[in-house]
């Protein structure tokens, strides 16, 4: 019998129906370089940029309908530490 994971919480980056590609883009200029934050843009912009980003924001929004038990934790650009304790209490 093979084992398999359920997913009984899952946070959404943003609240549903807010879908903003530039704040995608801008992760990462406001801090030292690093270059992961290129890479994970190279990888969007090959796989469909801002409309997969669009569409992958759209299927966590759906899965929020099967998985009523599922928890939102908020995030709002610029608020670091807030985004933190909404992760932590989503995930008590």
């Amino acid at each position: 019998m093979a084992n398999r994971w359920e997913l009984g919480r899952i946070g959404v980056p943003s609240p549903p129906h807010e879908v903003d590609p530039a704040r995608f883009h801008q992760r990462g200029r406001s801090e030292p370089e690093d270059p992961w934050h290129d890479h994970v843009r190279t990888i969007v912009a090959a796989q469909g940029g801002d409309a997969m980003l669009a569409h992958r924001h759209a299927a966590l929004e759906r899965l929020l309908v099967d998985r009523p038990d599922a928890v939102l934790a908020n995030s709002s650009e610029g608020e670091v530490e807030q985004t933190y304790r909404s992760l932590i209490e989503t995930l008590s």
